[in-house]
Parts: structure tokens; sequence; C-alpha cells
């Protein structure tokens, strides 16, 4: 109980079971992270590089909704998610599978569906969004082969 309370209150990834804090930062971390902070800046730009490739070589894809950055507004990109529209996630899913390339779908089940905050209400922006959502592979150090790989995969 007390290690759930300290992840956000997740029993399962992505599923919450209570209301939690985060607390799983050491001192260790701590430390890593102080030095991390000297690199942060390159590493936002080649973040932003990144993207940028993704943006442009998935851009004309109709079945895909690119994630928008308004041009007032930045992005670290922490993950490069995007939504795979006319139900064709679970095609996706297998390319990548059968290529072994990782993914990822944060946060499968909407907060408002979890235990701790349900409330009989309904989103449907909400929900479809968590149908259609998948983060694809992605760091500032990630190959521009490794991407078009990922590119490759997304073809229908």
């Amino acid at each position: 109980k007390i290690k759930e309370i300290a992840n956000h209150g997740q029993g399962n990834r992505y599923f919450y079971n209570s209301v939690g804090i985060n607390s799983r930062l050491d001192s260790i971390q701590a430390a890593l992270l102080i030095e991390k902070l000297k690199i942060l800046d390159p590493e936002i730009k080649l973040r932003n590089k990144k993207a940028l490739f993704y943006n442009n070589s998935l851009k004309k894809k109709d079945f895909i909704t690119l994630p928008l950055i308004k041009e007032y507004n930045t992005s670290v990109y922490s993950t490069y998610t995007i939504r795979i529209n006319k139900n064709l996630r679970k095609k996706i899913i297998n390319n990548f599978k059968k290529n072994n390339i990782p993914y990822g779908i944060y946060y499968p089940k909407p907060l408002h569906l979890q235990k701790p905050y349900f409330q009989k209400i309904h989103l449907p922006i909400t929900e479809k969004v968590a149908k259609e959502v998948i983060s694809l592979p992605f760091s500032p150090y990630i190959s521009k082969s490794n991407m078009q790989k990922v590119i490759k995969c997304l073809k229908i």
C-alpha cells in the first residue's frame, strides 16, 4: 500500500486505486538530475529537431494527427505522441510488434474513469483520444535510421 501511495496511487501501471503522491526521487537520482540540468537546453534542442523530423515525415498521412504546438509555444517533447485515426491503432501496434519497435500508450484509461477519481460523467473526446494515442520511440539521441524504421511501420 505504501509503494502504491508513493507512486501516485498506482497499483498496476497506469491504473490508479487511490490518490497518491510522487515520492520516488532519492538522493542518488537527485545527484544525477543536478548533472543532467547542465545539458538540458541542448537536449531540448535535439528533441525539437527529432520531433521536426517526425512531423515532416508524417504530416501527409491522413490517418495520423500530429502533436500540435502553437507557434508562440515550445515543447520539451518528453514523449512524441500521435493519434492514429480511423481505428488503425491495432494495425500499427501489430506492425511495431512484428518489427520489434517499442511504443507506449500512456494513460490508456482516462483519469475520470480511474477508481479514485471516478465520476459518472461522459467525456467523449477524452475517451476517444485515449483509444487513438500512441507514443513513438523518442529521445534526443534516437538515430535517423531508427526513426525511419518507425515511419516505415506507420504505412498502412
